[in-house]
């Protein structure tokens, strides 16, 4: 029997336009009126997963911030909230503010210090001890580097102990850096350069921050060099507390309700779903979700065919 359903919202819930299209609202309400909740499962904040929550109907529970924010909708009350440590935060933003686009997520709102790339309701960070809200989530995306920043960079070139640079400029271009020729570099070859140790910048901040592995927990992340230096995606991650997580985040709502978490289902397509495959009887997935995903389960869709895979579990209802 399906008691719940888990779902993503981007990239699963939407279509490739990136809507939601009626089909899928409809085929929830009904899912809904027979008394199986929809739980919209993200890594989102709260007052944008509600509001995704609201326009499909999912009016249940909200699961947000990657699991950190337990919500019951139908009651307006908190199941669960857990926080990140406010001290080792202010360290960390102290160390990055002037490098890094940084996002703090409170569930109402959200905190950044610099403009947000998704144009959302922030209010701007001066000090991390004037927050007086508890902070679910933390994500931080690369800011552009420039060419005149290079010179700024010319140690982290000579001590590229890591091999980063070697692996992902090819040997002539390595060599250039090396003997830190700039004379001889084209425009473009700076500006490879340039957005490769960005991006290695990024990667050691990471997982210095995940050294701390009783105080935090990798949320998600979009670190792929290809997609950094072609199509110009922005590298980012995100952590919560220590032990967060939409699969741990999932039992407590099935705790909370009173059923298995082998009576549901979970639909998912990123690194932040990759808890839930283990805690659902069933997972899908869209065909273009990341590979390691895919390769958990046989139960792939068309992406934007999300409302054809809810009719057949509905059917089951």
């Amino acid at each position: 029997m399906v008691k719940a359903i888990f779902m993503d919202s981007e990239g699963t819930l939407k279509n490739k336009k990136n809507e939601i299209e009626m089909e899928t609202v409809n085929i929830i309400n009904d899912i809904e009126q027979k008394g199986v909740p929809v739980v919209i499962t993200t890594g989102l904040p709260r007052f944008i997963s509600n509001k995704i929550a609201n326009r499909v109907g999912a009016n249940s529970y909200l699961i947000s911030s990657n699991g950190a924010d337990i919500f019951d909708l139908k009651r307006n009350k908190s199941i669960k909230e857990i926080y990140i440590n406010k001290e080792f935060l202010k360290k960390i933003y102290e160390e990055s503010k002037n490098d890094y686009n940084i996002i703090l997520g409170v569930g109402i709102f959200e905190y950044a210090n610099s403009s947000n790339e998704y144009n959302l309701n922030t209010h701007p960070i001066n000090n991390i001890d004037n927050i007086k809200e508890n902070i679910f989530q933390c994500h931080i995306s690369q800011r552009n580097i420039y060419i005149q920043k290079l010179f700024d960079l010319k140690e982290e070139i000579m001590n590229d102990k890591s091999f980063f640079l070697r692996k992902n400029l090819g040997k002539e271009l390595y060599e250039k850096c090396l003997n830190f020729d700039i004379n001889f570099m084209t425009k473009e070859e700076l500006n490879i350069i340039v957005r490769a140790l960005s991006f290695q910048k990024l990667l050691m901040l990471k997982n210095k921050i995940l050294k701390y592995k009783e105080i935090v927990s990798l949320g998600n992340q979009s670190i792929d060099f290809t997609n950094f230096q072609i199509k110009g995606e922005t590298p980012w991650f995100s952590f919560n507390a220590s032990g967060v997580s939409k699969g741990n985040a999932i039992k407590t709502v099935c705790n909370y309700l009173k059923i298995d978490a082998k009576d549901t289902i979970g639909i998912g397509n990123d690194y932040n779903d990759k808890t839930i495959i283990d805690t659902v009887g069933e997972f899908y997935c869209p065909d273009d979700a990341r590979s390691f995903i895919k390769e958990k389960t046989n139960n792939t869709y068309t992406l934007g065919e999300i409302g054809k895979v809810l009719k057949k579990i509905y059917e089951r209802i």
